[in-house]
Order: structure tokens, then sequence, then C-alpha cells
């Protein structure tokens, strides 16, 4: 030990880690000349800073929130809503004689739709109207349907022909 000499002191490096969302910041001592070294720690843990991404439900996805934190990778989801199911509108379309009816169903919230077979195709009711033959005009039956426009005339009996009666009148002076 040599009194003459003052002592030189530590010569610290000192490494700064700063704070993160879940640990706090410190300093790491390390003297050069000895193996002196501690750690003072800094700020403390900054806490996540999440941005909220809200994704509405649909008829068939519930509502859910993603937190995504601002500084760090971290992130997770939250259910939210339920799923709100369909909200079906309906539309009928009632048999006609030629074609079966059908019942369409469409969400009014997304583009999902269901068509169901409805009645039957109904067939023609005709009502026969029948037109007698004349002198010279076959008859005829007028068959019209009483729930569409259809018609159609199938020839009946032959023209009649003419009748003629001989009226004979007596001369005269």
């Amino acid at each position: 030990y040599d009194e003459g000499k003052p002592a030189l002191g530590h010569d610290d490096v000192i490494v700064h880690t700063p704070a993160t969302c879940t640990e706090a910041g410190s300093s790491a001592h390390t003297c050069k000349r000895c193996d002196r070294s501690f750690v003072e720690t800094g700020e403390p843990a900054l806490g996540h800073n999440y941005a909220l991404e809200h994704v509405p439900p649909t008829c068939t996805e519930p509502g859910q929130t993603t937190h995504t934190c601002k500084r760090c990778p971290d992130t997770y989801t939250e259910v939210g809503t339920a799923s709100l199911g369909h909200d079906y509108a309906v539309t009928e379309t009632p048999a006609t004689c030629t074609e079966a009816g059908h019942v369409v169903r469409a969400c009014t919230r997304c583009d999902d739709t269901h068509t169901e077979e409805g009645a039957p195709a109904l067939g023609h009711d005709y009502v026969v109207t029948e037109v007698e033959p004349t002198c010279t005009e076959v008859g005829t039956s007028v068959h019209a349907c009483t729930r569409c426009d259809d018609s159609f005339a199938e020839e009946g009996a032959a023209a009649l022909g003419h009748d003629y009666v001989v009226t004979e009148t007596p001369a005269t002076c």
C-alpha cells in the first residue's frame, strides 16, 4: 500500500436498457479496473399501449375487438357481441297455370338466400263455350282458361247447309 498515490476511482462502463411494456428500464455499471458491478433500476415498465380494432358482428360471426400494442408485438382478441343471425325477407310467388310457385328467403343484412318450392303448377281451368253451327259456318268449342289468358278453339259440328223451304204463290189474274 502506497499512501502517496491517490485512488483512481471506478471507471464504469454503463449499459442502459430502456423500459419496455413489461420490464423496467435499468443501467448496468461495470468497472473497467476492478470486478465491481451493479444494476440500477431505471424507469418502471411502461405497460401496454393498445390500439383497438372493432369488428362488428355479422349474421354468422360474433363481433370482436382486437387489441394490438403500439410498442411491442403483444396482441389479443376479445369476442364481443354474439352473431346477429339472418334476418330474412320472404317473397312468395304463387303458382300459375304453367309454373310452380316458390318462396325466396333473402337475408336483409348479407347475400344469403334460400329458394323453396311452393305449390305445383295449377294447370288450366278451361270454361267451354259452344258456338252452334250455322248454314255456312261450322260449330266450334271455345276453351278459355279462367286463371290466365290461354284459350283455344276446336272444330265442332259441320255447317248445317241451307234448308230451303219452297213456298208456292198461286198465280193471280
